[in-house]
């Protein structure tokens, strides 16, 4: 004989009553995110573009001396590390100069000299800016 009221759940907070079906409405930036995401150099870019999105405009960011890696030309890179280089050799010798017309001892000279160099080169090496 049955019941009126059945007692198994329906899922509905009306008894008897079954509710609509949930219907999904996909957005359009959703389907293009997932677009993207299927395809890593497209994500890649997308995460970079969203990068530069949360910085400063490059309108409104100060100049710099030293462009970005990505606009600059192939032998302007090591160009630019050998002229630094060469101001390395050049700081060292007015250093020495200095030293030499102060009546230092020749092996103190070199040893200043030396180091100064050393540290400012590996300073300029180590920089991935340059």
């Amino acid at each position: 004989m049955p019941t009126e009221h059945s007692t198994e759940p329906t899922g509905s907070p009306v008894p008897g009553v079954i509710p609509e079906p949930v219907r999904v409405v996909r957005d359009a930036a959703v389907e293009d995110q997932r677009a993207a995401s299927r395809d890593p150099r497209g994500e890649r870019e997308a995460r970079r573009q969203a990068r530069e999105d949360r910085r400063n405009p490059s309108s409104e960011s100060p100049g710099v001396m030293i462009p970005n890696r990505r606009k600059r030309l192939p032998l302007e890179a090591p160009l630019m590390r050998v002229v630094a280089t060469a101001g390395i050799v050049g700081i060292a010798v007015v250093i020495a100069a200095i030293m030499d017309s102060q009546d230092s001892q020749g092996w103190l000279i070199g040893l200043v000299a030396s180091i100064v160099s050393l540290v400012l080169a590996a300073v300029l090496w180590s920089s991935r800016r340059v």
